[in-house]
């Protein structure tokens, strides 16, 4: 991962950890994995297309119903990195 990567990584769980969880009442490790966040991060995704290739979020699974959505405005507010 490039220096931005682990920034952005670093702040991605983060809003997992306290928005997502928050939201959802649950605990950062239970809404996904620090791996499937680092594919996230790594994939900078736009739209909900570019979650098929990442381990974790099945096009028609709950992850994709759930939290798709957060996790694309996230990345479209993120201007930090």
């Amino acid at each position: 991962m490039t220096d931005r990567q682990q920034k952005e990584l670093k702040a991605f769980l983060e809003f997992r950890n306290k928005t997502l969880g928050k939201k959802y009442n649950l605990k950062g490790y239970q809404i996904f994995s620090n791996a499937v966040a680092e594919a996230i991060v790594k994939a900078e995704p736009i739209s909900v297309h570019c979650f098929k290739d990442i381990k974790g979020f099945p096009q028609d699974g709950e992850r994709m119903k759930k939290y798709a959505e957060d996790i694309l405005k996230y990345f479209g507010e993120s201007k930090a990195f």
